[in-house]
């Protein structure tokens, strides 16, 4: 187990075969108002799709914010990110948009769906 404050970003790797999960505790350790406990696979960067599609769950008696967290090898050029045909980067707000992730070249950007 290796933990990783939410405010910070790491990178890993390994030369034997690895299952990497990320989980989050919720609202007790970050102290967010809306987080809940989640886990989510971490895919190797090979197995990155070029496509994804997001199904997010809306809900009226219990409204929520969704997040989301894209990650971009230094190769491809961030303009090229889009969100429902949108740039991402001009979809960001100017503070805190991508940032570089340690040890590597490749930024990655935590936003808001509600903000998008």
């Amino acid at each position: 187990e290796f933990q990783v404050p939410s405010n910070e970003y790491c990178f890993f790797t390994s030369d034997i075969p690895v299952l990497l999960l990320q989980f989050s505790t919720g609202t007790a350790v970050d102290n967010v108002t809306e987080a809940d406990p989640f886990m989510v696979i971490v895919p190797p960067t090979e197995q990155y799709q070029n496509s994804y599609q997001l199904p997010t769950f809306v809900s009226q008696s219990t409204p929520g914010t969704n997040f989301l967290n894209i990650f971009v090898p230094a190769s491809v050029n961030r303009s090229q990110v889009l969100l429902d045909g949108i740039q991402v980067s001009k979809l960001l707000p100017r503070e805190g948009g991508w940032v570089e992730i340690p040890c590597t070249a490749d930024p990655e950007v935590t936003c808001s769906l509600t903000q998008l």
